[in-house]
């Protein structure tokens, strides 16, 4: 089975599947993507807690653009 049609994915399973290094998924860990620790200390991650972290952190390019753009302008006016 495929790490993508598993339900629940070790961190470096997930980390694959996220296309980021373990240090990432680690750090994703601590910041609070929510896992399970299972005795023998393997993490464990579910599926769709992985899609819903990623969806929650997606950038909107659009406004981040006209962000960057009014600052810029601003910039100018100095």
């Amino acid at each position: 089975m495929l790490a993508s049609e598993r339900a629940w994915l070790r961190a470096r399973s997930a980390a694959e599947l996220a296309d980021v290094s373990l240090r990432t998924m680690r750090s994703w860990l601590a910041a609070g993507l929510p896992h399970s620790r299972v005795a023998g200390g393997a993490v464990l991650i579910k599926r769709e807690a992985l899609d819903a972290w990623l969806a929650g952190h997606a950038v909107d390019h659009q406004r981040t653009d006209k962000i960057v753009n009014e600052v810029l302008a601003g910039l100018g006016r100095k």
